[in-house]
């Protein structure tokens, strides 16, 4: 699985974190908003599903905690056939690193 170049990029939940990419540009657009409830599963799942549904096939997304939102969004992005890059934060380097989630033909 390879990155494209200029992929869209999200942070997962809004308001969490500030986040800059490493090439310094501020990622401000959300998949979900600041206001989640972590008890409903099925409700973050459809969020992820409506998100993905317009999006192109690989996106990018960094990775600002709450994992059952993160886990509604594998999902949807698997039964969907789309790409993730989840950007995860370096702590002793300040940068994000990537880790990809494959479509099932990538794999």
């Amino acid at each position: 699985m390879c990155k494209s170049n200029n992929l869209e990029r999200y942070v997962l939940c809004k308001g969490r974190h500030e986040v800059i990419a490493n090439d310094g540009q501020h990622v401000t657009e959300s998949i979900f908003g600041n206001e989640v409830d972590p008890l409903d599963v099925r409700g973050l799942q459809e969020i992820a599903e409506e998100f993905l549904r317009y999006k192109p096939y690989e996106i990018e997304v960094y990775v600002t905690g709450l994992s059952v939102a993160l886990v509604a969004l594998i999902n949807a992005s698997v039964a969907m056939e789309k790409s993730l890059w989840l950007m995860h934060f370096d702590r002793n380097s300040s940068s994000y690193y990537p880790q990809g989630v494959a479509k099932p033909y990538d794999s």
